[in-house]
């Protein structure tokens, strides 16, 4: 190889190498998580939605909801188990969720998981206690956009009043969103 190309390929090497390192890598939390479980998704609330069209299973094989029809105020955290920035914003969802689950809806969408063992591990290791939605075929894509994490809070009406994409970086930045666009 010429000194062009090599020079080029160890690039490309550093750059594929630093993505697969930082995108993919499983991080441990820094705080210590109870035991999650995969619950019911008896806690969701509907409304009526002329709109209705991406329906999706809870986690737990029991039920279907549509999107469009979840009531608000809520949360909704779409991730992946696969995915690194997921896993490190989690905690912050599960110790809101412990102080707010009175007057809070928080939501899990498990976006195009391998299989239901990996999604149900990284909810026993991550501590989630909150209802978990399925969308093994990504169609909610049509209504977040590709990437994950993305968070959406909905109002007590059901609109979407914002969304956040990437994730969240602490719980106090989680808690100030939900003040800023739930007014809770």
């Amino acid at each position: 190889m010429n000194g062009p190309v090599k020079i080029f390929m160890r690039f490309f090497g550093a750059i594929i190498f630093v993505v697969l390192v930082t995108a993919c890598n499983p991080i441990s939390p820094a705080v210590n998580l109870p035991d999650g479980q995969v619950v019911p998704c008896d806690q969701i609330q509907t409304v009526a939605n002329p709109n209705a069209d991406v329906v999706l299973t809870c986690l737990d094989g029991n039920g279907q909801f549509d999107l469009a029809d979840i009531k608000g105020p809520a949360v909704i955290n779409y991730w992946g188990s696969w995915c690194g920035p997921c896993r490190e914003e989690i905690p912050y969802f599960v110790d809101i969720y412990s102080s707010k689950k009175d007057d809070l809806t928080i939501i899990g969408v498990n976006r195009e998981e391998k299989d239901f063992q990996s999604a149900e591990k990284f909810i026993k290791d991550l501590g989630i206690s909150y209802p978990q939605l399925s969308d093994p075929t990504g169609a909610s894509k049509a209504l977040v956009g590709q990437s994950i994490p993305v968070t959406v809070f909905i109002d007590e009406s059901g609109q979407v009043v914002y969304q956040h994409n990437g994730a969240i970086k602490s719980t106090d930045e989680l808690r100030k969103l939900i003040l800023k666009h739930l007014g809770i």
